[in-house]
């Protein structure tokens, strides 16, 4: 039982002898990396995509293996009512590999593997929901699809060793409180009180300094009047993203008091080889601190964001205090793996330069696991890709006006 827009990733399942997939809510489902295995007891469907609803409930499937134990006619790896695309699917002795509700078929290798390279069907004609006419079709170039994309490998073809692992961090080296090595930011020589009152800006820079590569941050309230620079390799592990938040405070001598040039309250070192991570951290931007945001994120494909709170507090009563510049930025060599994104800056006033995220300039593979934006009200752009290349989503969720901007 998942929830609507669900991501999964590094998905293991073993022996199935029913759907290993089920799926039928509204939003669309992303599966990247998977193997799944079925005995010689099931027949499939292995994975079941069907929904009565608006025809948003679609499937995508990146980097993922099936494979039947036992030869049969009727081994069937996807069935769907809904739209469906594939890019490096591997399915073995399937005799379809997709069938669709208008009766469409995607034949599979009944004795061995077949390979897609990439494969996009549509759901079979459209729906009517309050007066508009939905349909959802396949482009290529810009140019309109009137029938299936279909473009398969070699048979007989295996998967690669690492068709699950490219789209995981290693759960038994991710760091945590008890990593060797790592220190407790609130513990002496560092001793960071997390009570907001006091300053922990120098608390935490000199820890990072030191070459502390892994610091943990438990339970409090961070205060902090400069930005935070991370080392290439520096490793800011919380207790949980909404106990451990390190916040921005106004000060006259610090970093953020200047509306027309706002600073980070994080920024990772630019450097392509990196191993940099924040994770079960918030980070919180009040109303009142607007020279300030998130973070300015450089360290390239080997660095993780893992479950953090992006926080802008609402505006209140008649002091209004409008955000000029994006909420998160990626720029030079920023990339890595993004995990469980989330943002609140519901009502915020904004101007026509804000973004809640902004990524320019950037070439290493950046890749978001469940990207979901909505709720902020911005009348504006929402996300800006400004010359970048390699960048990759598993799910975009927004509603209402706002607009995803491409240059």
């Amino acid at each position: 039982d998942v929830s609507q827009v669900p991501v999964l990733a590094g998905l293991k399942l073993y022996g199935q002898t029913i759907n290993a997939i089920r799926y039928g809510s509204w939003e669309t489902m992303s599966v990247a990396g998977a193997e799944i295995t079925v005995p010689g007891s099931s027949t499939g469907p292995v994975i079941y995509a069907s929904s009565s609803g608006i025809t948003e409930a679609h499937s995508i499937l990146v980097d993922v293996g099936i494979s039947f134990d036992a030869v049969n006619a009727d081994n069937t790896a996807v069935e769907t009512n809904r739209g469906l695309y594939m890019r490096n699917v591997y399915v073995e002795n399937a005799n379809d590999i997709v069938s669709t509700a208008d009766g469409d078929t995607l034949s599979g290798n009944q004795t061995g593997w077949r390979h897609v390279r990439e494969y996009a069907t549509s759901p079979p004609g459209g729906e009517r929901l309050k007066n508009v006419f939905y349909e959802i079709p396949s482009f290529i170039d810009g140019v309109r699809q009137t029938a299936d994309y279909v473009d398969l490998g070699e048979d007989d073809e295996n998967p690669p060793a690492d068709l699950l692992s490219r789209n995981l961090y290693n759960e038994n080296t991710f760091p945590s409180w008890d990593t060797e090595g790592a220190i407790n930011i609130k513990l002496p020589p560092y001793s960071a009180k997390g009570d907001f009152i006091t300053d922990d800006t120098e608390a935490i820079q000199k820890a990072i300094d030191d070459g502390h590569e892994t610091i943990f941050f438990p339970k409090g309230a961070y205060g902090v009047t400069e930005t935070i620079r991370l080392g290439p390799d520096t490793k800011l592990i919380g207790v949980a993203r909404h106990l451990a938040m390190i916040i921005a405070k106004d000060d006259a001598g610090g970093d953020f008091t200047k509306v027309a040039n706002p600073q980070p309250v994080i920024e990772s070192a630019d450097d392509s080889n990196g191993t940099a991570m924040m994770a079960y951290l918030g980070i919180y931007n009040p109303q009142n601190v607007p020279g300030s945001y998130n973070f300015n994120w450089r360290t390239g494909r080997n660095s993780i964001i893992r479950n953090i709170n992006n926080i802008h507090e609402i505006s209140k009563g008649t002091s209004v205090i409008i955000s000029h510049h994006p909420m998160m930025v990626f720029s030079g060599n920023g990339g890595g793996k993004v995990y469980g994104q989330y943002r609140i800056d519901k009502q915020r006033a904004q101007s026509d330069d804000y973004r809640v995220m902004k990524i320019h300039g950037t070439r290493e593979p950046l890749t978001f696991y469940q990207f979901n934006i909505e709720g902020q009200g911005n009348r504006y752009i929402e996300v800006e890709f400004n010359d970048v290349q390699n960048v990759t989503t598993f799910s975009f969720k927004d509603e209402a006006v706002q607009q995803m901007y491409l240059i």
